[in-house]
């Protein structure tokens, strides 16, 4: 609605214009809620026990969580229990997250109940599982000591790969050792992954000599996002879909080996590789899925 009013002043007519306000609700709804969780951890001094929760976000975006697990007594939980501490991306459905528990050997005998619920957080904090650092004496692409830190997440339908290295420009490749024959492996195929944010769509290969490349320009990554940062050099950031992955084995029969492989071109010398062997266990589901 609104009110025009003229008001006349001398000879001139001045139209004061009086606007109505509206209130309109305004709603932010919680997307995220967990569904499924262990009726019951039982387990024994010494041990650790691995189990699932399920996270269902009824939102068309992905979002980062952090689950939180207390113990209904803070002392015991404090010196006996160590929980893991994962990130997780969940994407719309139901996500079934994997957690540990380790209850260390003097713990005494309790019977106590367990807390779960999440946080959402604004970005994954880049904590990286392996570091790899190679000496000046070792490398010639930067002066000083060149530093590859690697970690992998997963949620229900992604491998989630971040790698930093420090230095400003080289190509991220990515192997699996599909035939467990480990490095050297002719048959294994792999990703290239540019900072540009293209990639080579599993088609170059690596051996002992190195890596070899398609002859063909990389194309638009839809896997990838890289980003560069004066202090901390190069941020690769992957998502692999999970039917991208060798899982053609039952998950507890073979542990799985990947190749963290990169290679730089600066002024110094002409080409440098490093490479990074990583070893890791992972199964979706039951193993039939395999």
């Amino acid at each position: 609605m609104i009110a025009v009013a003229l008001i006349s002043i001398s000879s001139f007519a001045v139209a004061a214009y009086i606007f109505s306000s509206v209130n309109v609700p305004f709603k932010v709804k919680e997307p995220l809620t967990v569904t499924d969780y262990p009726s019951l951890l039982s387990l024994f001094p010494n041990q650790t026990l691995d189990f699932n929760v399920t996270v269902r976000n009824i939102a068309t975006v992905d979002y980062v969580v952090v689950l939180n697990f207390t113990l209904n007594d803070t002392s015991y939980q404090q010196t006996y229990v160590t929980f893991s501490s994962d990130v997780y991306t969940v994407g719309p459905g139901d996500n079934v997250l994997e957690a540990w528990m380790k209850v260390v050997a003097d713990a005494p005998a309790t019977n106590l109940s367990l807390g779960i619920d999440f946080n959402r957080v604004l970005a994954a904090p880049e904590v990286f599982g392996y570091t790899f650092t190679w000496s000046k004496d070792r490398q010639c692409i930067v002066d000083g000591d060149l530093v590859l830190r690697v970690n992998f997440t997963w949620n229900a339908t992604h491998m989630i790969i971040l790698v930093n290295i420090n230095f400003n420009y080289g190509i991220l490749f990515l192997f699996f050792d599909r035939n467990f024959n480990r490095f050297g492996a002719y048959d294994d195929r792999g990703y290239g992954f540019w900072p540009d944010n293209t990639y080579y769509n599993n088609s170059c290969s690596l051996d002992t000599g190195g890596v070899g490349m398609p002859q063909m320009l990389p194309q638009p990554s839809p896997y990838h996002t890289c980003t560069f940062n004066n202090k901390t050099g190069l941020t690769y950031r992957i998502a692999l879909p999970k039917d991208l992955l060798p899982h053609k084995y039952p998950c507890h029969d073979k542990v799985l080996r990947a190749y963290i492989v990169f290679e730089a071109v600066n002024l110094y010398c002409q080409l440098d590789l490093l490479s990074a062997e990583i070893t890791y266990q992972k199964c979706w589901g039951s193993e039939q899925e395999w």
